[in-house]
């Protein structure tokens, strides 16, 4: 009978290799039971990874669009909110503009003015907010705060009404500045910094786009600044002398903050309907994503209890591998003979 004996070195190769191919199978095996997804995702797609491919760019698109329409959602938050504040300010203070016990004496009528000023600073700030740097009412100049500061719209009115000798001139005048077309002089060109379109499309999936229309510079929107800018020039001592001029003033801004309370009422609807959109687009993509990231599971995930069987028998080969190494290495010609 014939034998094959194998050299010390050729059995050092032959265990070492041995030993990195267990190692690395221990390796394999458990990274899919730990993460559920093959090691080895070419070779067990047998080196198709087309479907793969479009499954990776379908969920790429879709978290794209779900982080516009996100953005898209805190702009339309940051609106109402701010819209819901002029709202709130001119409840309050149309209120008290139009209350004839308010306007019946001159203590109660100040107060009432200082308050409507303070309100005045609350609604520009209000105007000013922003989301991420971004300015919701600058329309396309989303870089820039749409409106001027308080002190410096209240200054620009008192010049606009600097000629006015009576109650009803200076509002007319001051209502003929907050009206003025671009071009001409008024709000529009030295208050509101904004641009006069509106702010970009907003893509919220494949198929839709949301844009959002409101800026400071809508009619609503003056009308509420020109009722509390009115209530803030008396507060700062218009027609000091004359309390009937005075009053005439408070009542014409509270008839003007109730105006801009409607409008402002019909942008929050108009928001409301473009933040549905922009919820319902944001619920279809969650559900495609949802889809899409099972169908690639299916395509790349392991057996857990397949990977963890042949896991263990390979970490059972190893510890074999390793006894007979040690055997091996106390063999001596000495112990032999």
């Amino acid at each position: 009978m014939n034998f094959v004996s194998v050299g010390d070195l050729s059995r050092i190769f032959t265990l070492r290799g041995s030993n990195a191919a267990l190692r690395s199978d221990i390796e394999r095996l458990s990274q899919e039971v730990t993460t559920g997804i093959r090691a080895d995702i070419p070779k067990h797609l047998g080196g198709d990874l087309v479907q793969l491919a479009k499954i990776e760019d379908g969920l790429s698109q879709a978290s794209a669009y779900r982080q516009v329409a996100s953005e898209a959602a805190s702009t339309a938050s940051a609106m109402q909110t701010a819209l819901g504040t002029l709202q709130d300010l001119a409840d309050v203070a149309g209120g008290s503009m139009l209350s004839d016990t308010s306007l019946a004496v001159s203590s109660s009528l100040k107060s009432v003015a200082t308050a409507t000023k303070g309100q005045l600073h609350v609604a520009v700030a209000a105007l000013n907010t922003n989301i991420g740097g971004r300015f919701v009412f600058s329309g396309t100049k989303v870089n820039l705060p749409p409106l001027a500061s308080g002190d410096n719209v209240l200054a620009q009115a008192k010049g606009a009404i600097s000629g006015a000798t009576d109650a009803e001139s200076a509002v007319q005048m001051l209502r003929t500045w907050f009206n003025a077309p671009p071009g001409a002089g008024g709000f529009a060109d030295n208050a509101y910094r904004g641009a006069v379109s509106p702010a970009a499309e907003f893509g919220v999936d494949s198929s839709t786009s949301v844009k959002f229309d409101q800026t400071a510079n809508d009619s609503g929107v003056r009308d509420i600044l020109f009722g509390l800018t009115l209530g803030a020039l008396v507060a700062d001592g218009a027609f000091t002398d004359n309390h009937d001029a005075r009053a005439s003033m408070m009542r014409a801004g509270g008839a003007a903050l109730i105006a801009g309370n409607a409008s402002i009422a019909q942008s929050r609807s108009d928001l409301g309907m473009t933040e549905q959109i922009v919820e319902r687009s944001k619920t279809r993509l969650e559900s495609m994503m949802t889809n899409l990231k099972i169908e690639r599971t299916c395509l790349i995930e392991a057996d857990s209890y397949e990977a963890g069987s042949r896991l263990i028998e390979a970490e059972a080969q190893l510890e074999a591998l390793f006894a007979l190494t040690a055997r091996l290495s106390n063999l001596s010609l000495a112990k032999y003979l």
